[in-house]
């Protein structure tokens, strides 16, 4: 788990793009079918799990 007290802003970014996939794929839902609950386009889901920003619209759809 990463210590976000220390960690930077990429990193962070990074982390939260590995747990909103996570969560994603625990909860068996599609990029396609997050991306039409955000109100995005599915390379904005796809940009945000591999680099995990731009994540402020993706947390609410969960």
């Amino acid at each position: 788990m990463l210590d976000f007290n220390f960690a930077t802003y990429t990193e962070i970014c990074a982390e939260l793009g590995l747990r909103l996939k996570r969560q994603r794929l625990a909860q068996a839902i599609t990029q396609k079918d997050l991306a039409a609950s955000a109100g995005v386009a599915v390379g904005t889901v796809k940009n945000m799990e591999s680099t995990g920003l731009r994540l402020w619209n993706l947390p609410f759809a969960l």
